[in-house]
């Protein structure tokens, strides 16, 4: 079973995704600036303020 988070897309709906997976792509294809990345149809716009909120996830998650 692979590990997972929770995150709210543009339209506010929760969406599971894999931690790893989505962290390895937001850091190589949305490391700066700002853009959209798309997820199983949900998208998130992916900024600064998306990062520090998905990096306070992830700190959340890996301190559980």
């Amino acid at each position: 079973m692979k590990d997972k988070i929770i995150l709210k897309d543009n339209s506010g709906i929760d969406v599971e995704v894999d931690v790893n997976n989505f962290i390895t792509h937001i850091q190589q294809y949305h490391d700066s600036g700002v853009s959209v990345h798309e997820e199983r149809g949900h998208y998130f716009t992916v900024d600064n303020k998306f990062r520090k909120m998905l990096n306070k996830k992830i700190n959340d998650y890996l301190h559980e």
